[in-house]
């Protein structure tokens, strides 16, 4: 039964930000349990390449170069998960970006930028995807990257951290609002993670080892350990969790 239940053959939906980094590793663990999937980068090149070595798992992985801040590429990316795959059953909205610097010194315009991105890029994309789920008929999943920043604050990330803070908050309502229609919303909340984001922090010696010493594990995240969160999300598995985060931190809120 719980084999059933994490087999994705037949499934389709979006992961964003799938290139590289942690939506790299949700995508791996996706394709690996056989989902179809649309995943989006702003570079296309690197999106070949992972649609590529995404589709040795034998599920269709479709590239679509996105930027998730631009509505119309939002409206064009379901449009074409739509006609590619025949519809949606889940959705990873995992694009974010972030701004370093102290807060007396964070200009409006990346402030803006950010919320642009993270946030309001977020409810755009899972509104249109709910929209299509409820024509559907048959439910769904939309799972959120949070981020412990949202849980205890962090240095230098006004915007960043405030911008996940609003992310945490929404995932419940969105549960809320469509949990009627047997549409879950779930957030994976990432700890520190070796990928481009972290890569300043990782340089900082001392910074990189008060916030190693910090976690249970011993260690720093990698984009693999996100692929397991995703099936659980994405399976049937989780057909009665929504509303939640899970905190895929290696021990670092536990500290």
């Amino acid at each position: 039964m719980i084999k059933e239940k994490l087999n994705l053959k037949g499934k389709r939906g979006i992961i964003t930000g799938a290139s590289r980094g942690l939506g790299r590793g949700m995508a791996d663990g996706l394709a690996e349990m056989g989902a179809d999937l649309v995943i989006t980068s702003r570079n296309m090149k690197s999106l070949e390449k992972a649609a590529g070595e995404l589709s040795v798992y034998g599920g269709q992985v479709v590239p679509v170069q996105t930027d998730v801040g631009v509505d119309d590429d939002l409206k064009n990316l379901i449009e074409v998960t739509c006609s590619e795959l025949g519809g949606i059953d889940f959705l990873f909205c995992n694009a974010a970006i972030i701004r370093r610097g102290a807060a007396h010194e964070h200009s409006i315009e990346d402030f803006d930028e950010i919320y642009r991105v993270n946030v309001r890029s977020v409810f755009i994309l899972a509104q249109l995807s709910a929209r299509v789920m409820i024509e559907q008929g048959r439910g769904g999943s939309i799972v959120i990257t949070d981020s412990v920043v949202s849980f205890h604050g962090s240095h230098n990330v006004a915007g960043y951290s405030s911008s996940k803070g609003a992310v945490h908050v929404l995932i419940k309502t969105l549960a809320n609002d469509w949990g009627p229609y047997n549409i879950r919303v779930n957030g994976i909340a990432p700890g520190f993670c070796e990928t481009d984001m972290t890569e300043d922090i990782r340089k900082n010696e001392e910074r990189y080892d008060y916030l190693t010493s910090r976690m249970a594990l011993g260690r720093w995240g990698k984009p693999e350990d996100f692929a397991g969160a995703a099936v659980y999300f994405a399976s049937d598995v989780s057909s009665f969790v929504t509303g939640t985060t899970l905190y895929v931190d290696g021990g670092f809120l536990s500290m």
